[in-house]
């Protein structure tokens, strides 16, 4: 088994592809736009494999890639605590890990104060 890791929004576009019920000459021409920024960068072997895999290749897998990392602290009683966000959608922390904000590292440095460090979500 032939196994190929990409981003998020390019596996979303490979499994609207691969659907049955889906022309994929009239998706692609309706969604060249899209499908051109979603798979640009793409290696030649992963393009390779992409048609393949299209054509019915049932040796090649797709799976997500992309690390989420999340920010932490320590509190003034030396606990380590993890950013997250209240309904209302203002930052605060949590000491549960599981439901700290998760996001790509572009995201995260987009939240991180010198307050805050990085780390990756596991």
């Amino acid at each position: 088994m032939e196994t190929y890791y990409v981003k998020q929004e390019q596996l979303d576009l490979i499994k609207d592809l691969k659907n049955e019920s889906v022309d994929k000459l009239d998706y692609l021409l309706a969604n060249s736009n899209q499908a051109h920024e979603t798979f640009n960068g793409l290696h030649v072997k992963e393009s390779n494999a992409l048609l393949r895999y299209l054509g019915g290749d049932t040796s090649i897998e797709f799976k997500f890639k992309e690390l989420l990392y999340r920010l932490w602290r320590i509190d003034d009683v030396d606990d380590r605590v993890y950013m997250n966000f209240t309904s209302s959608g203002n930052p605060d922390w949590t000491m549960n890990k599981d439901v700290a904000f998760t996001a790509t590292l572009d995201e995260i440095k987009k939240w991180k104060t010198p307050a805050w460090d990085i780390e990756k979500a596991d």
